[in-house]
């Protein structure tokens, strides 16, 4: 008789032991799996260790429980590997998850379908040192084709990790007829997963690309680990566990023994401060050729009766792109319509009923508020609710709906020469195919305006703008976050991989700091100020911060138990 100790692949109550015994009649290796009982259900289980009756005797007589036998054995021979124990153990302790939550993220979904070799690999904890190159996003594939030569020549396998699919797919196509390449993302069909799986295992796909999900592939000996664009938002899992790409990265490089490479129009503050301190080598790739920038005054344009969302030095700036064929990006930070809806009585306005936001105004075939956390939509209300005034005001930065719409105004008037008028954002643009189509028409288009939020980012390393111009810069910094600035800057800098000739910001403060360090493409002294102001208030890269949630269908019991 053996009592094997085991993690079931659920999710098991964080203040519940992660580690279950149960029983059975002959010793199982680490890594196979068996099905148990918890309660009521039965759930699979991966084996982590076997220990003979006689060992546990005198444990087992101290302990009140009683041991339960294993329901059935589903397999004998070993299925998670060591690789996958270590990530699942560093992802529950590193974002405090439960472990069988960890494990099940850490293995394919289709483990138990078929069967894989699992080689056996010590994996150490080598020191590994980041080298971040600081590179437009047009030299991006000349850096990963070094590396790849290089790994091939030493028969080593390259890994390219991108913050989204449209960026690992355009990659993949670019590779996949020099090197034997897979790309791995969650729109390819299990049967292509599974397939990937086993050449990436075998050694026989020298190149894999792919997002986040990529950094959990089996590899037979990888040399070198990159990531594009590694500050970006989509790295992070909003699902249990909450980690973040590239932190995984660097522990996935730690255990391979890899190189890890990070490439970035700017370093954040965290990295730039362990740079200064000699952890991370900084290598700036920068094209010293800067575009043309201009600052707008706003509040001037208001002088002069303008009320446009659209200032008079952008519109000549477009006028002559567009006379002379070329293509204008127009960045705008918001989608939608408006910021918000408002009395103007009052001053009430409507939020979510589920997260107490402000709704934002979209139109469609007609105008509509929409939360941009959960999606709400709901009509414009007749009356205010508070003071029964009818008197409502559409208020706030304009989104992309209303400077498409001010476009098409000036056209009409001609002021400006007609141009195709094209949208890029989440509201516009509901598939794959849908972005594609428009992607076509800017490619094909000599001379077109494109109105784009974030979105447009993804298409960086082979779009190009005569001209770029942000709507309402001062909305990227007055967020009410300690990271604004470096966002701003970030953004700014992938702007400029666009390779446009000119820019212009249009922006209500011209004297803030930080649109000016933007503009310059200066984030050395910004962040040397940021950083004595984020170790005196002990935030990151001086501390860590963490979030507790308290949920509850009694709002009071809630706010009580936080």
């Amino acid at each position: 008789m053996f009592i094997l100790e085991v993690i079931p692949l659920t999710t098991l109550p964080q203040n519940a032991p992660q580690l279950l015994s149960y029983f059975h009649d002959r010793e199982l290796p680490k890594g196979a799996i068996v099905e148990i009982a918890i309660g009521n259900r039965k759930v699979m289980a991966t084996v982590v260790a076997s220990t003979s009756l006689q060992e546990k005797k005198i444990f087992l007589k101290k302990t009140t429980f009683q041991l339960k036998k294993v329901s059935s054995v589903v397999s004998e021979e070993p299925r998670v590997s060591g690789m996958q124990f270590k990530l699942a153990l560093w992802l529950a302790k590193n974002y405090y998850a439960p472990l069988g939550l960890a494990l099940k993220t850490a293995l394919p979904p289709f483990f138990l379908k078929t069967k894989n070799e699992l080689r056996t690999m010590n994996y150490g904890e080598a020191e590994i040192k980041l080298k971040l190159i600081l590179a437009q996003a047009k030299d991006f594939q000349e850096i990963a084709e070094k590396q790849i030569e290089e790994n091939i020549k030493n028969q080593k396998q390259t890994l390219l990790v991108f913050p989204d699919i449209t960026i690992s797919d355009h990659f993949y196509q670019q590779f996949k007829d020099k090197h034997p390449t897979v790309n791995i993302n969650s729109r390819i069909s299990r049967k292509e997963y599974r397939q990937s799986w086993g050449k990436v295992a075998s050694g026989e796909a020298k190149v894999a690309v792919g997002t986040r999900l990529a950094l959990f592939l089996p590899f037979n000996n990888l040399g070198t680990l990159i990531l594009e664009d590694p500050y970006n938002e989509a790295y992070k899992s909003y699902m249990a566990p909450r980690y973040h790409g590239y932190d995984l990265a660097k522990k996935v490089a730690q255990l391979y023994g890899s190189k890890l490479l990070a490439v970035a129009g700017i370093p954040n503050v965290s990295d730039f401060h362990e740079a200064n301190n000699g952890r991370v080598l900084l290598i700036d790739k920068r094209s010293p050729q800067e575009p043309a920038v201009k600052i707008v005054d706003m509040f001037a344009e208001f002088r002069k009766n303008n009320f446009s969302p659209i200032s008079q030095e952008l519109a000549e700036s477009i006028r002559q792109c567009i006379e002379t064929g070329r293509k204008v990006l127009i960045f705008s930070p918001r989608k939608g319509y408006s910021g918000s809806f408002l009395c103007q009585n009052c001053g009430w306005l409507p939020k979510c009923l589920n997260c107490d936001v402000a709704l934002r105004v979209h139109r469609t075939t007609e105008f509509i508020l929409v939360c941009h956390h959960c999606v709400l939509t709901k009509s414009l209300p007749k009356y205010c609710p508070n003071c029964n005034s009818y008197k409502f005001r559409v208020s706030g930065p304009p989104g992309s709906q209303k400077i498409f719409d001010e476009f098409r105004r000036l056209m009409e008037w001609g002021r400006l020469k007609r141009a195709p008028v094209l949208i890029l954002d989440n509201d516009t643009v509901k598939n794959p195919a849908e972005e594609w189509e428009i992607m076509e028409t800017v490619r094909k288009d000599e001379s077109l305006i494109l109105i784009a939020t974030q979105k447009v980012f993804s298409h960086r390393h082979y779009l190009r703008f005569g001209l770029v111009g942000v709507i309402n810069t001062d909305s990227l910094v007055s967020m009410p976050d300690y990271t604004a600035a470096e966002e701003l800057l970030s953004q700014v800098a992938k702007l400029r991989d666009f390779q446009p000739q000119y820019m212009i910001f249009q922006v209500h403060d011209p004297q803030d700091k930080s649109i000016l360090s933007a503009s310059q493409n200066d984030f050395q002294s910004i962040y040397e100020e940021e950083l004595p102001a984020r170790q005196a208030l002990l935030y990151p890269p001086f501390a860590r911060l963490v979030k507790l949630t308290f949920r509850h269908k009694d709002p009071c019991k809630a706010r009580s138990a936080a």
